[in-house]
């Protein structure tokens, strides 16, 4: 679904660098700071598709959903969140059946991360996983309300 090549993204940024430059001629300081072109952002959000037990993460392009099995723009906490929550999805039919959207957030330290959070069907029910992630630690909770 998405093109992360380095290539790509260097293509993108001087678009933009040069519509930016465009609109805001009269400005004689503007400094242009290029980010890696993988693993740069620390929020992400999709929502599911499939059958229960068949599950996918999914984002929307041009009005149709379709599934994403890796989003390398993500950190890298969050695609290797990715692989096993979706597992876990997977594995357990009651939450695979309910689950409609699930977002990420992590922390740009490498010592923690923030919750995430998963969103169901029914009306203020959902699961909150909390991923402290240390060196040598990963400690995975849960709680239903």
């Amino acid at each position: 679904m998405i093109d992360h090549t380095e290539k790509t993204y260097t293509r993108l940024f001087e678009q933009k660098k040069e519509k930016f430059s465009k609109e805001f001629k009269d400005v004689q300081s503007i400094k242009y700071f290029i980010s890696p072109y993988e693993a740069f952002r620390y929020r992400a959000e999709f929502s599911l598709i499939g059958e229960t037990g068949d599950k996918s993460f999914a984002m929307t392009k041009n009005g149709i959903k379709e599934a994403v099995s890796s989003f390398p723009v993500a950190s890298i906490r969050i695609q290797k969140l990715m692989k096993s929550l979706i597992s876990f999805i997977n594995e357990n039919s009651i939450i695979a059946d309910k689950l409609f959207q699930v977002e990420f957030q992590s922390s740009r330290n490498n010592v923690t991360s923030k919750p995430f959070y998963i969103f169901f069907n029914v009306i203020n029910v959902f699961i909150t996983y909390t991923i402290v992630m240390e060196d040598r630690d990963k400690n995975m909770g849960h709680i239903i309300e």
